[in-house]
């Protein structure tokens, strides 16, 4: 996974000249996911750019992924399709209620950012989220039995427990707060900060719709 020459890269872009690289990227991020909220998937000339034959073999040697998505393993929220994006436009992180605290987590951005110069992180949790339901009931004392999921939901229940104090049990709210203590976090990583913008967004299962959360990414989308 190391860095590759430029002519290289100039092969693997030119297979994909549906994505403009003189646009905002979260912008056309969002805009796809319009497309797939709709229910008008990429068309299939487009899908064949971006995901046929040709797009496969220019990647072969190397990846110069446009986003960093951080977002929940939950099989309803796959980004690549949520995104109408195709191979290797997206790197993709995914665990449990998108949480990033394990160095396996963090050090999976840093990578992408620091060393495939990914210029966007994109932290995506996503409305009725199990794990978010899970983390309250851990902040309740309601914990599984394996040894694992527990220690994880430990480390989730003080979240939890914070916003049950001022919005009582309410999943939305707690995915919100999730995501921005994410986004909090990475903002704080200057391996991480200093290299890419750092956003926080939510998907609506029932709409299909990705949403901006955070003040400062929504300032200057409405600039």
């Amino acid at each position: 996974m190391g860095s590759l020459d430029v002519s290289v890269k100039e092969t693997v872009m030119e297979a994909f000249p549906a994505f403009n690289e003189k646009l905002d990227t979260l912008d056309q991020l969002l805009e796809r996911n319009k497309i797939f909220a709709e229910g008008k998937l990429l068309d299939a000339k487009m899908a064949t750019v971006e995901s046929g034959v040709d797009a496969r073999k220019a990647l072969e040697k190397g990846q110069w992924p446009v986003a960093v998505v951080v977002c929940c393993s939950d099989s309803r929220v796959p980004p690549e399709v949520i995104f109408q994006m195709g191979l290797g436009k997206l790197f993709v992180v995914r665990t449990a209620g998108n949480r990033a605290d394990a160095d396996a987590i963090l050090g999976s951005v840093q990578y992408a950012v620091c060393h495939l110069n990914t210029p966007l992180v994109v932290v995506l949790g996503h409305s009725s989220c199990g794990a978010m339901k899970a983390a309250i009931g851990a902040a309740k004392g309601e914990f599984p039995e394996e040894a694992p999921l527990k220690r994880y939901l430990e480390t989730a229940a003080p979240l939890a427990k914070s916003v049950i104090d001022k919005s009582g049990e309410d999943v939305g709210a707690l995915v919100k707060e999730n995501i921005s203590n994410v986004v909090d976090g990475l903002r704080a990583d200057p391996s991480v900060a200093d290299k890419a913008r750092v956003v926080g967004c939510v998907y609506d299962l029932t709409t299909g719709l990705v949403d901006v959360t955070d003040a400062v990414a929504k300032r200057k989308l409405e600039s």
